[in-house]
């Protein structure tokens, strides 16, 4: 194994391997830009689903509002989710969805899946 670490032919690999990683990195990390707090690695694939892995302050730390209340412009049919149960779309923090307070402000959406997120922090939900 050592001979074939010392080949050319193993540096230039390596060198191409290593220059592929980075730019897939910055690509990963950027795509989370400018909403760094919620970056996960790669170890988790859909990236809607770190909530059910991370939470807390690790994904929503307030920075989202901003995002939030432009995605609420721009859909006019989307609004925050409501104490009570009815139909239509709706938007909810991560930290309210896993109930972190444990207050059941919004129990009734506990048991639907999420549809799509907001800027990592805001999770959609279509009720029927």
């Amino acid at each position: 194994c050592g001979f074939a670490v010392n080949t050319a032919f193993y540096h230039r690999r390596a060198k191409l391997l290593g220059a592929l990683l980075a730019v897939y990195s910055l690509a990963t990390y950027y795509y989370f830009y400018p909403n760094l707090i919620s970056y996960s690695n790669e170890l988790i694939p859909v990236k809607k689903n770190a909530y059910k892995i991370m939470a807390d302050s690790n994904l929503d730390f307030g920075q989202g509002w901003q995002s939030l209340r432009k995605y609420l412009a721009d859909h006019p049919d989307v609004h925050i989710v409501p104490a009570d149960s009815k139909p239509g779309k709706f938007v909810i923090g991560v930290n309210d969805y896993l109930d972190l307070k444990g207050d059941h402000r919004y129990s009734w959406v506990y048991d639907i899946a999420p549809d799509g997120q907001i800027d990592h922090c805001f999770l959609l939900l279509i009720v029927r």
